[in-house]
């Protein structure tokens, strides 16, 4: 059976997010709709604990009022106290911290989702298969990654694995009422080309708006192309494309309208890639779509320069550091290069836009499992990027790297907003923007930057909709 000509299986997703997800969201006497309705009209203060903004103009706010799917207002408690109504919910924080959802920009729903039920291979025989299964790991892989402070993610690989099936899934998944979290994604080449799609045709529960090229292979496999021999001597790693190859594709995709977003991990494929986007953007028109170079993983202070002049964005799988730094460091690039990989102070130095990501092993085939087996991490990743922490010897991997917690924040917030398309409504915390956010159970700032891990996530809010996740954990 195709799953993709199914007429059940919007139907099929639908029924398993209402199984899965409604119990959390709305009270068990209320239904989806009426649900739904109430929070379109009620107002909420949030007051009593730190609002971190990732907003220079209100780093930190005393309270945040929100009405309907929007924040109305952010501020002194005596600022916000202004909108109180008769009607308006009042919410004590009691010291928890409310900071903008984290915005996780490069994730595979799906091979997460088969990942944890035994991998990815065959994905498209399963999705034809076993429908109902493989719908709800995708669900509670998205409730999963809500549960982690994410309210927006990015599936930069949509049809890799499941071709037109898994984009319908995934859209029906993220439109149900009950959603725990945004999605937003890039097609494959051969997808976008088969549906004739358009680029930003969805809308702010989902979209796909880019599409995805992979010019190397993982750094874990030795498959990344580098400049020089990896540790020990011999193979080089290698490239997937011509120059010729993919500047043309490239420019085809970009003349249409659509995102880039390009898998790079050696210092000679990211050399490719700038030679090629230089190439592409030369005839650009101005306020063209701002591309991306997914992993950036080992770049040199020029090429970082060049991303820069090109207007790129860069996105880090940056707790590769802590579960595979040693292993980096002892077996495959050696100390000095190993150093230097995922560079986000280089990054904020040459005022790239720079996000970080939890990482996987996408690149392999039939093998999409996030980095160290689990889920998604924002936290982890805030607390390598200020620490450069590896987890089996405790040792800092190039410390002249690390970033301040600020920096940090903007890495999983206001930054992947921006590469998302997403950066005038989601990541930061300001009025008029969607009421996403998420609900730690302490300041960060009072956090030992080592011990940021720690952090619970207590809630999300989905436009205004509060998600509960304390119990889950």
């Amino acid at each position: 059976m195709c799953v993709a000509c199914s007429p059940g299986i919007a139907a099929l997703a639908r029924g398993v997010l209402g199984n899965l997800a409604a119990p959390s969201f709305v009270p068990a006497a209320i239904g989806a709709s009426a649900g739904a309705r109430a929070a379109a009209e009620r107002a909420v203060i949030l007051r009593g604990g730190p609002i971190l903004t990732v907003d220079e103009a209100c780093p930190v706010a005393e309270a945040l009022a929100i009405r309907g799917s929007r924040i109305l207002a952010v501020g002194s408690a005596t600022d916000v106290k202004r909108h109180f109504t008769a009607t308006t919910e009042i919410l004590d924080l009691e010291g928890r911290a409310v900071l903008p959802g984290f915005v996780e920009p490069h994730v595979s729903v799906l091979g997460s989702a088969l990942a944890a039920d035994g991998g990815a291979d065959a994905a498209g025989d399963r999705l034809a298969e076993e429908p109902e299964c493989v719908a709800e790991l995708c669900a509670a892989t998205l409730r999963e990654f809500a549960a982690r402070g994410c309210t927006t993610v990015y599936d930069t690989g949509i049809g890799r694995l499941g071709g037109l099936a898994e984009h319908e899934l995934l859209r029906t998944l993220a439109r149900a009422q009950v959603a725990p979290v945004r999605v937003r994604g890039a097609l494959v080449p051969e997808l976008a080309s088969a549906l004739g799609a358009a680029p930003g045709a969805g809308d702010d529960r989902y979209d796909v708006a880019g599409i995805a090229y992979w010019v190397d292979g993982a750094m874990a496999d030795r498959a990344a192309a580098l400049r020089d021999p990896y540790l020990g001597g011999g193979d080089a790693g290698a490239l997937n494309y011509t120059d010729e190859e993919l500047r043309e594709a490239l420019r085809g995709w970009q003349r249409a309208g659509w995102q880039l977003v390009v898998h790079a991990h050696g210092d000679r494929a990211n050399e490719q890639v700038l030679r090629c986007f230089e190439a592409v953007l030369a005839d650009a028109p101005p306020g063209r779509t701002p591309h991306r170079i997914e992993h950036f993983t080992l770049a040199s202070d020029e090429q970082a320069a060049h991303a820069a002049a090109l207007g790129l964005s860069v996105s880090h799988a940056i707790n590769e550091i802590y579960f595979r730094g040693e292993q980096w460091r002892d077996e495959v690039l050696g100390a000095e290069r190993a150093a230097r990989i995922h560079s986000l102070l280089r990054d904020v130095e040459h005022e790239i836009c720079s996000s970080c990501h939890s990482g996987s092993q996408w690149e392999r085939p039939g093998d999409c499992t996030p980095i160290g087996g689990g889920a998604v991490d924002p936290l982890l990743a805030i607390r390598t990027a200020m620490t450069r922490l590896m987890r089996d010897s405790d040792d800092v991997l190039g410390p002249f790297q690390q970033l301040d917690l600020g920096q940090a924040l903007r890495m999983v917030t206001r930054n992947p907003a921006r590469q998302v398309l997403l950066g005038d409504r989601v990541g930061v915390l300001r009025a008029g923007m969607l009421a996403d956010l998420v609900v730690l159970d302490r300041d960060p700032r009072e956090v030992a930057p080592e011990r940021l891990h720690e952090l619970r996530v207590l809630e999300t809010w989905l436009g205004g909709r509060r998600q509960r996740w304390s119990d889950l954990r």
